[in-house]
């Protein structure tokens, strides 16, 4: 599955390390964005449009159901020792 971040990324040759520096996250969690394996929340979504210069808008993470399969893409979460939280379409955070 090919997304809008990855193509932004590759057609500027910036690296996962970079855009992680950039919106304020590990390079494991771009790196998993690129590949569509998860969603960002809304805020990561934003901070994306905002160091692509609106190269990949946050609209760009949404689809239609039927745009898709029915398989899971997963969604960016927040954890810690202990305490883990998905954060939900709607943009509030959910225990995990």
């Amino acid at each position: 599955m090919t997304t809008a971040l990855n193509d932004f990324m590759t057609r500027t040759g910036l690296s996962d390390a970079k855009m992680a520096e950039q919106i304020g996250c590990d390079r494991s969690l771009v790196n998993k964005m690129r590949r569509g394996v998860v969603q960002p929340t809304l805020d990561r979504a934003a901070a994306i449009e905002e160091a692509s210069d609106g190269a990949v808008p946050m609209k760009s993470w949404i689809s239609r159901r039927d745009d898709h399969d029915s398989s899971f893409s997963g969604v960016e979460t927040t954890a810690s020792p202990g305490n883990a939280s998905v954060h939900s379409p709607s943009g509030q955070e959910a225990a995990a």
